[in-house]
């Protein structure tokens, strides 16, 4: 059986512009921006970039950012808001956002 072997999509002369051009500060802009550039499509640059371990997900850019919700929770109980154990576990539970919005709401941010 003769031996298949698979026609490379990015020559190596692409390769080095995409990650040269790449700094993984705002994906969507810059994988379009390559992705035009290169004349593939924005998917086909983003799963190169994947595959070279360069491209990081926008919940991996985001995760350095936010506070935990355990302290959002946390420092929503330390208004005053008499709150068990089981009431702090349930608000965990829920996204950063709204437990964002009701702890400025209580301390008049």
């Amino acid at each position: 059986m003769a031996k298949v072997t698979k026609a490379a999509n990015y020559s190596e002369a692409q390769i080095t512009s995409m990650t040269a051009a790449y700094k993984g500060v705002d994906n969507k802009k810059e994988v379009a921006m390559i992705a035009a550039d290169l004349g593939k499509s924005v998917a086909s640059v983003r799963a190169k970039l994947s595959s070279l371990g360069l491209y990081k997900t926008a919940e991996a850019a985001k995760a350095g950012k936010s506070t935990k919700k355990a302290d959002i929770v946390a420092a929503i109980a330390a208004t005053g808001i008499k709150l068990s154990e089981a009431e702090q576990e349930g608000l965990t539970k829920s996204t950063s956002a709204p437990l964002e919005k009701i702890l400025a709401a209580l301390t008049n941010r």
